[in-house]
């Protein structure tokens, strides 16, 4: 198997190379991690060039490129650092899911928003009892009166507290261990959602908080 760039993928290569070096750099990442900052700056610049939207449809308004040219974007742009690259690639591949999963009405209320840069995501799935072990989670969501009510905590959730941010809950909505399970879209706007930081070693751009 031939494992050479396409000369497409030598470009994009190239491309994110000169951008990290020239438009972002070196002092400008460590600033970012020593500070506990996210690198909005940073950000914004990727929503301008439409790369937030790598894997987003392009009837959704993305650029639909293949795995192959994702995997070449977060190898370069964590050439400084991977907990920058985390903090951009977080909100990439949940909206990611939302394009691919997501209800008609998901999609037109949130991916606009990820496109411009001004809606962020947050996956929340780990739990203080449950760790990695997603299939044994506590957080419940109960339907009533037609809307989702959700009781829990969750911890290291990257970037919770950004602002415009919606956190991606994994709650249990039936008492199947495996099966009983669903992803709820909360901004973190919504009454009842508190949000802690907390000082971790690793994700520092991001702060994971604590949330419940």
């Amino acid at each position: 198997m031939d494992f050479r760039f396409t000369d497409e993928q030598q470009l994009w290569w190239d491309t994110l190379t000169t951008f990290m070096e020239k438009e972002v750099g070196r002092d400008y990442i460590r600033k970012h991690d020593e500070s506990r900052e996210f690198p909005e700056d940073a950000y914004r610049k990727f929503a301008d060039r439409g790369w937030l939207g790598l894997l987003v449809p392009e009837a959704e308004g993305g650029l639909g490129a293949d795995p192959v040219m994702y995997a070449i974007f977060c190898e370069v742009i964590a050439k400084y650092s991977l907990d920058f690259a985390a903090a951009i690639m977080t909100s990439m591949f949940t909206a990611t899911n939302i394009a691919n999963h997501g209800t008609d009405a998901q999609k037109a209320e949130y991916l606009p928003g990820f496109l411009s840069g001004d809606v962020k995501f947050s996956v929340s799935i780990t739990e203080p009892g449950a760790g990695s072990d997603a299939a044994g989670i506590e957080t419940k969501a109960v339907l009533r009166d037609g809307n989702w009510v959700l009781n829990g905590n969750k911890v290291f959730c990257s970037g919770a507290h950004l602002p415009g941010t919606v956190i991606t809950v994994l709650a249990r909505t039936s008492p199947d261990r495996h099966r009983g399970m669903s992803l709820i879209l909360v901004p973190n706007t919504t009454e009842g959602v508190d949000v802690r930081k907390l000082n971790t070693i690793v994700r520092r751009s991001s702060a994971p908080p604590r949330s419940s």
